[in-house]
């Protein structure tokens, strides 16, 4: 609801022992785990994505690694909201499916069992009205049980026609071929802004995905062009928390174009502001102080139309009369809140 203010941390001969244990210990901490379907989330689960653009290194693989990403940003969030499938549109066009993902405006089937992880496809406007989106076969996310060195490879695809009605063209066609291979490049102890040493599988996951395009014109498919793009995620698993602990995205050339890390919802924004003096003779110079909490963006509207993007500020109103002053903040969602 938006609301406005009018103008307001010995014994020596044991000592080879105790470092003994504690070197036990150190190796304990950071051994090899085991990804299993017992690790991936459940309906009902809700995980929230910290988003940071400004990150440029993958970490290293092999064994025993020390991952320390504490120094990522959080630039914005995404939610990742796992429901019983049946519940949502598109169902019955993945009978199979035993997990739903609701992300943006798409719904995106998966099948959890003791083998793997599989997206079987997604449901969504992709350009000619919500349909759903098959892929044949299944593409496989993640295999169980995973380990150091586990690998899988596959081809999935799926093929999407919406209309174009300008003639001689009446429809478009896409064709999407993914050739993947994943393999567990590491292991050792992930640190994040939410993290610290955790035990962590790290996966390599490499998609070539090959795009063919069509044109219907006269009712003949003529071929448009082929695109060739490589993405490869690197996804950090561990078995006491479900569910993806960190991920990067790159290219094909290895250049960072995504990573984001688990974190706890952000606190709700509180918006206030008092202003000083609140009349007088104009021109009038007042002073506003926002009071507000949690939010990453501010707006003010001074109604006289002038407007200011900052925390606190201060206006000069000219003319003679009552302003109804309002402040929007963004939260860490991008969702605006109004005062």
């Amino acid at each position: 609801m938006k609301k406005h203010l009018p103008l307001y941390l010995r014994f020596p001969f044991f000592s080879g022992l105790v470092i003994s244990a504690l070197e036990i210990l150190a190796v304990t901490a950071n051994a090899q785990i085991t990804i299993t379907s017992a690790d991936m989330p459940m309906a009902g689960n809700t995980y929230f994505s910290a988003n940071d653009t400004n990150v440029t290194n993958v970490g290293t693989a092999g064994a025993n690694q020390q991952w320390n990403f504490s120094g990522w940003n959080n630039h914005w969030i995404d939610t990742n909201e796992f429901v019983d499938p049946s519940s949502l549109a598109g169902f019955s066009s993945f009978s199979s499916s035993n997990l739903g993902l609701k992300i943006n405006n798409s719904n995106i089937f998966l099948n959890n069992s003791s083998a793997s992880l599989d997206i079987l496809g997604f449901y969504g406007d992709f350009g000619g009205g919500p349909s759903p989106l098959p892929f044949v076969p299944a593409q496989k996310f993640i295999s169980f049980p995973s380990n150091y060195q586990s690998t899988f490879s596959g081809v999935a695809k799926y093929e999407m026609t919406v209309p174009y009605n300008q003639p001689p063209v009446d429809s478009n066609k896409s064709i999407s071929t993914i050739n993947y291979f994943s393999e567990m490049d590491a292991w050792g102890s992930l640190t994040t802004p939410e993290y610290s040493n955790l035990s962590c599988l790290r996966q390599k996951y490499t998609e070539i995905k090959t795009d063919s395009s069509f044109a219907r014109i006269s009712g003949i498919w003529t071929s448009t062009g082929t695109n060739i793009d490589t993405t490869i995620s690197y996804r950090w698993w561990s078995d006491s928390q479900e569910f993806i602990i960190a991920e990067i995205q790159t290219d094909g050339s290895g250049n960072v174009t995504s990573a984001n890390y688990r974190t706890t919802p952000p606190p709700p924004v509180q918006i206030s502001f008092i202003a000083n003096p609140m009349n007088g003779c104009v021109p009038l110079t007042v002073d506003f102080t926002n009071t507000s909490t949690d939010g990453v963006y501010y707006q003010w509207n001074f109604n006289d139309g002038d407007s200011y993007t900052g925390f606190d500020t201060s206006h000069t109103f000219i003319n003679a009369g009552m302003y109804f002053v309002s402040l929007v903040a963004a939260d860490s969602f991008g969702n605006p809140i109004g005062y």
